[in-house]
């Protein structure tokens, strides 16, 4: 197996998600917002609601496209991550295949009447196709993200002999925490962003020509968005208890913990982890908070990136005795990336193979500030605005230009996250089972498959400038 091509295939698929990502819940979101304001409209017959309900249909067109085109340019699965399919779909069988295009037939025919079903459907009906679209791409992205928690953290499942892996219990499988809590997180976040989406218009329209349609939108995008913000944020507390529990190795790294604290974990706020003297160079800490936050209590240690190493070196050993468990086999396969017998393994191919457990120790420390920052500062902005709001008091016009940067921000944290799930498991396809670069597939004639990143950011140079034009004249127009 070619590591470069496993690489290869790995920077083709991160950069047509990342930026397939960053349309699915703005889409979402922004379609949450229009069934609220066109639920308003029904009830108050105010032409303001309606007028922004208009004009978030009319942005949304043009991600509509986006999606499709994205969705069509992502590399193929099954040939680029054979192995992972093949391993996937043998659990859970070929009915996983049918669900997720019945899952995709509902997203888009949904969608596709919510933008273009006006001209045919009253305002009732209309109101009510906008609010099933964002449940049912929800929906539709469900199943995506319970495959997606299960490779986080493969429940419900067993290695057999063979190393590949069986479905034992459906149940456990389908109500993993590590999947319902991401659906949970997920939708929030998607939501967050549809209200950073129409805070951000209306903030504009306001700082333009002072419009008093925007300062309704204003207060609606405020209270949703405070809202969304604290579930965000609840959601994210929980699914950090649960990763401490499930992926220390993750853990760790996102707090910059090179050495194991024995009782009340400090809670690092800012560093420089340093890889090559594998400790940071600056660290700002409050002591005695973080083991609090995980574990309700300050006695339980929290374990450092050093000696989850070392744990996972003592495991590969085990792993590759020949009475081993099969997990522990399973394990022991990450020696294969330094050398191609398991039973040739040297020290220090284990060694190496122990430190591929441990990965970029800043982007994961920054990725996770930047989601965590980010959240705090929407949070104090909308909680602001909301009191103002719903007390009819003047929002400050430093207020208002500070609400221009919120969906910038909102994104850049839900993208952030998504940084530290994915790069956070490494180097774990299914996590401690099936390594990232055995799950890839067989690259005839010594290429990946799908199209290439040059191809890729063609696609994107030509797509995205279309959209932005697009959005320009909407916006232009809705002034």
């Amino acid at each position: 197996m070619s590591i470069e091509l496993v690489d290869t295939a790995r920077l083709e698929f991160a950069l047509s998600m990342s930026v397939h990502q960053l349309f699915v819940p703005t889409f979402i979101g922004v379609m949450f917002m229009a069934a609220i304001l066109q639920t308003l409209y029904l009830k108050q017959g105010d032409l303001d609601y309606q007028k922004g309900v208009r004009l978030l249909v009319s942005l949304m067109s043009p991600v509509f496209f986006l999606l499709m085109i994205t969705g069509i340019a992502t590399p193929p699965i099954g040939e680029d991550w054979a192995v992972f399919e093949q391993v996937s779909h043998a659990m859970l069988g070929e009915q996983s295949k049918t669900m997720l295009g019945l899952c995709a037939l509902i997203t888009i025919s949904s969608s596709a009447l919510a933008l273009w079903g006006w001209r045919w459907f009253s305002d009732k009906v209309m109101t009510v196709i906008l609010w099933i679209v964002p449940f049912a791409c929800t929906i539709g992205e469900a199943p995506a993200i319970i495959l997606n928690g299960w490779m986080q953290h493969p429940v419900g499942s067993e290695v057999n002999s063979e190393l590949s892996v069986t479905l034992i219990s459906a149940f456990e499988y389908l109500t993993n925490p590590m999947g319902t809590q991401r659906i949970y997180h997920f939708f929030s976040g998607a939501l967050l962003v549809g209200a950073s989406v129409l805070a951000t218009l209306s903030a504009f329209y306001i700082v333009k020509n002072k419009a008093e349609f925007a300062t309704k939108w204003l207060k609606v995008s405020s209270i949703v968005g405070f809202i969304l913000t604290l579930s965000s944020v609840i959601s994210g507390d929980i699914h950090g208890r649960e990763v401490h529990q499930t992926q220390p190795m993750k853990l760790a790294q996102i707090e910059a913990l090179w050495e194991t604290q024995q009782s009340g974990a400090h809670l690092v706020l800012a560093a420089l982890p340093n890889m090559e003297r594998e400790s940071n160079d600056f660290e700002l800490a409050i002591p005695n908070v973080l083991g609090w936050m995980l574990n309700g209590t300050e006695d339980k240690p929290v374990l450092g990136i050093k000696d989850l190493r070392d744990q996972a070196e003592e495991r590969i050993l085990r792993g590759l005795d020949a009475n081993a468990s099969n997990d522990d086999k399973a394990y022991a396969q990450l020696v294969l990336k330094h050398t191609n017998n398991m039973a040739n393994a040297t020290s220090e191919d284990v060694k190496a193979a122990a430190q591929d457990t441990v990965n970029n120790v800043p982007l994961l420390f920054w990725a996770f500030r930047a989601m965590v920052g980010g959240g705090i500062i929407l949070l104090c902005l909308y909680g602001y605005m909301a009191y103002r709001s719903l007390y009819n008091k003047t929002i400050s016009s430093s207020v208002i230009t500070l609400t221009l940067a919120v969906y910038p921000i909102a994104i850049i944290s839900y993208l952030s996250g998504w940084i530290v799930s994915e790069v956070g498991r490494q180097p774990w396809v299914i996590y401690e089972i099936l390594p990232t670069f055995l799950g890839a597939g067989d690259f005839i004639g010594e290429t990946t498959h799908g199209f290439s990143s040059v191809e890729l950011l063609t696609i994107y140079a030509i797509s995205i400038p279309i959209a932005i034009v697009r959005w320009f004249f909407v916006v232009r127009r809705y002034n």
